[in-house]
Formats: structure tokens, C-alpha cells, sequence
């Protein structure tokens, strides 16, 4: 069971096979079969960053953390570079 983040104002994700997922009222979609979280993740709306897996941290709030300026991935003070799109992090005061 996968469960896929959506946009406040989608209310669900719609697959190839006409197979609907609806989404509950904090955006969360929950797919059971791995064939069709394979298609929602590969669809032209997670494509465009609409359909996303959930990202969970354990890094307390408010901890330093640096920013990548690209893809605004959130990472370790020691990373430089962004594990994902390998463009320059830096700290959110530099950021401004």
C-alpha cells in the first residue's frame, strides 16, 4: 500500500485503465496495487510535481538545515550539493 500526496484542491488521481483513487480532505491518496502506483508516478501530472510521494523528517523543527536552489531539496548542513539534482545547497540566510 503507497500512499501518494495531492495538491489541496485535486480530489483525486484518475489512471490509463480508467481506475480512480479519490484523495482525502489533507491531499493524501492511498493505492493498494503496485501496478497502478507504477502509472501514478510515471503520469504527466507527477511529471509536472502534482503527484508526489510524502516526505517524512526526523530533523527537529527550526534545525539548520541547507536548501537546494534548484529543487528546493531540503538537506544536511554538511551537504554542498543536492543528492537529487546535484546543484549548489546553500543556508537559507544565503538564500535571501
Amino acid at each position: 500500500m503507497t500512499t501518494l500526496s495531492v495538491p489541496s484542491n485535486v480530489v483525486g488521481v484518475e489512471l490509463p485503465g480508467g481506475k480512480k483513487y479519490d484523495a482525502d480532505k489533507n491531499g493524501k491518496v492511498v493505492i493498494d496495487d503496485p501496478k497502478a502506483e507504477k502509472w501514478a508516478l510515471k503520469s504527466s501530472a507527477a511529471g509536472m510535481g502534482l503527484v508526489s510521494r510524502p516526505t517524512f523528517s526526523f530533523d527537529k523543527p527550526g534545525s539548520a538545515s541547507n536548501i537546494c536552489v534548484n529543487c528546493s531539496f531540503r538537506g544536511f548542513t554538511w551537504q554542498t550539493t543536492c543528492p537529487k539534482c546535484n546543484d549548489k545547497m546553500t543556508a537559507p540566510e544565503e538564500e535571501q
